[in-house]
C-alpha cells in the first residue's frame, strides 16, 4: 500500500471535481485513493463527528456501490460512525486500466482487510464495524471470519447463505440458485424505491465524476461473469460457520423468497459469542432504504450501545 502518491492523486481529482473536503473535530467528507493489494482503489468516508467508530460498507452487486442511494438514508448512520463507503476493485472509483473488474472472491478479501488495517491505522481505531450488503455478504463474512481482531462486528443485510439442501452439491445447485435471484430481480425492491431511482441516484451524486459514473457500468458489466464463474466453481459454498465476533443479519420480508430464508438457514449453521437475526416487514432487499429509521435504531439499540 503506498499512501503518498495515492493521497496526492486524490486531491488533485478532489480538486478538479470541486469537492469539498472538512476534516475535524466535528466531521469528516473526504473523497480518497489509497493503493490496495496493487490497485489504486477509491472511497468516500463521511461521518460527523471524526471520534466516533468506524463503520467500513461494502457493497452489493458485484459493482453497484450503494453511496448514491444511501445518500438520503445514511445521515442518521453518519450520526454514530464515521463510515467508509468503499467501491470494490473493478467498481466505479476503482474501475481503472489496472483492474477492469474483479478476478476472484478471495481477491476481494483480501482487499477488505488490507483496507480495514489502512482505515484503523489512519483513525487511530483498534477495530472497526463491517457492514455489508448482499453481494458484499460473501466478502465481509470472509474477512470478519478470517480476521476477527480487526473488527468489533459483523453486520450483513440481505445475507447471502448456502441453503442446507444444496450444500453437498455442486454447480447445479449454485446455478438453479443464481438463475431464480437474476429473474426475480423486481422482488429486491419494494415500490417506495425502484430501479429508475436507483439510477437516478448514481446520476446525480455529486461526489462522482462523469468517468466514475460511467465506470459504475463498466464494472457490472465485466463483473457478473466472474459472479458466474465463482458458482460453477463452488467458490460461494466457503462461507464461514465460525465467528469469533458478534454477527448481526438484516432481512427484508418481501425479499426474493430464497434469498430471504438463506439469511435465516445461514445464522442458526453459524457459531458466534452472540448472534442477531431481524426482519422488516415492509422491505425487500434493500431495508437499510426502505425502513431507515428502524435500521439505524436496531443498530444504536443491539450492536452500537448495548
Amino acid at each position: 500500500m503506498d499512501d503518498g502518491s495515492s493521497s496526492q492523486e486524490g486531491e488533485a481529482i478532489n480538486k478538479s471535481a470541486r469537492f469539498s473536503e472538512t476534516n475535524n473535530y466535528y466531521g469528516i467528507h473526504l473523497k480518497e485513493y489509497v493503493e490496495i493489494n496493487k490497485q489504486t482503489q477509491g472511497m468516500i468516508i463521511k461521518g460527523n463527528n471524526i471520534n466516533n467508530p468506524l463503520l467500513l460498507f461494502l457493497h452489493g452487486g458485484p459493482g453497484i456501490p450503494n453511496y448514491p442511494t444511501f445518500r438520503q438514508t445514511s445521515k442518521n448512520l453518519e450520526e454514530h460512525f464515521t463510515v467508509c463507503y468503499w467501491d470494490q476493485r473493478g467498481t466505479g472509483m476503482s474501475f481503472g486500466k489496472e483492474s477492469k473488474g474483479f478476478k476472484s472472491v478471495e481477491q476481494l478479501v483480501e482487499d477488505t482487510m488490507e483496507l480495514t488495517k489502512h482505515l484503523s491505522e489512519k483513525y487511530g481505531k483498534s477495530k472497526i464495524y463491517l457492514l455489508a450488503h448482499s453481494w458484499g455478504t460473501i466478502i465481509g463474512a470472509r474477512a470478519a471470519a478470517e480476521l476477527p481482531d480487526l473488527y468489533h462486528a459483523y453486520l450483513g443485510i440481505g445475507q447471502l447463505g448456502v441453503p442446507a439442501k444444496v450444500m453437498g452439491s455442486k454447480k447445479g445447485g449454485y446455478l438453479q440458485i443464481l438463475r431464480k435471484i437474476i429473474r426475480s430481480r423486481n422482488n429486491l425492491l419494494e415500490r417506495r424505491y425502484s430501479y429508475l431511482q436507483l439510477t437516478l441516484d448514481i446520476l446525480h451524486y455529486p461526489d462522482l465524476t462523469a468517468k466514475e459514473k460511467f465506470n459504475i457500468l463498466l464494472g457490472i458489466l465485466t463483473s457478473y461473469p466472474v459472479l458466474i464463474r465463482e458458482v460453477v466453481t463452488g467458490n460461494l459454498r466457503l462461507l464461514p460457520f465460525h465467528f469469533d465476533i458478534p454477527v448481526h443479519f438484516f432481512i427484508g420480508n418481501k425479499d426474493f423468497p430464497m434469498t430471504a430464508t438463506l439469511g435465516g438457514e445461514y445464522i442458526d449453521m453459524i457459531q458466534a459469542p452472540e448472534k442477531g437475526l431481524y426482519f422488516f416487514n415492509e422491505s425487500a432487499h434493500y431495508p437499510f432504504l426502505e425502513e431507515a429509521d428502524q435500521f439505524v435504531r436496531i443498530i444504536k439499540e443491539e450492536v452500537l450501545y448495548k
